[in-house]
């Protein structure tokens, strides 16, 4: 399916994701340097692919949305109520796209936020308990909480355990 399909249409494409998503190795969503996903087969006996009562609720709730996908360098600063960030994670697995998510990645979302934070969005980021992260958003503008997250993506389910992760906040 993922090498073979190539939908001719947003129905398709919409088909194909969710298809890939349900049937992939923990609904995990990856692309290797050609930018091709690259996921592996899950181990599931039945999935449930078509769920019509789930998709038809998705539908609901976006119908009144816009969804863009661009670089998060290339979002507008506006006075937003609120912004999630949920980046490729500081010193783990960076290649969720082609060239990665590095050191020069995670001082320049550091700038974005800021400027959204400047313009008066909450602004909240989730990232790995690193010293560059912790650095990156040291400064008083900035709160740091620690949280223990649970780890459900790993081939080795020994190394599927809690991890201390952080929470960076411009707000109280």
């Amino acid at each position: 399916m993922r090498d073979h399909y190539a939908p001719r249409s947003t129905v398709g494409v919409a088909a194909r994701m969710i298809y890939l998503n349900k049937t992939c190795f923990n609904g995990l969503y990856r692309v290797n340097s050609r930018n091709k996903f690259n996921v592996p087969v899950g181990r599931y006996v039945d999935p449930v692919i078509a769920d019509e009562e789930n998709i038809t609720a998705c539908h609901k709730a976006l119908k009144k949305t816009e969804l863009e996908n661009r670089r998060f360098s290339e979002m507008p600063t506006v006075d937003a109520d609120f912004i999630y960030i949920d980046p490729p994670y500081d010193a783990t697995f960076t290649n969720y796209l082609a060239g990665g998510f590095h050191k020069s990645s995670q001082e320049e979302l550091r700038e974005v936020a800021g400027a959204w934070a400047a313009q008066g969005s909450r602004v909240m980021i989730s990232n790995s308990d690193t010293a560059l992260i912790r650095k990156l958003y040291s400064g008083p503008e900035w709160q740091i909480n620690e949280v223990r997250a649970g780890r459900m993506i790993n081939s080795n389910p020994k190394g599927r355990k809690a991890v201390v992760e952080l929470v960076i906040r411009n707000y109280d």
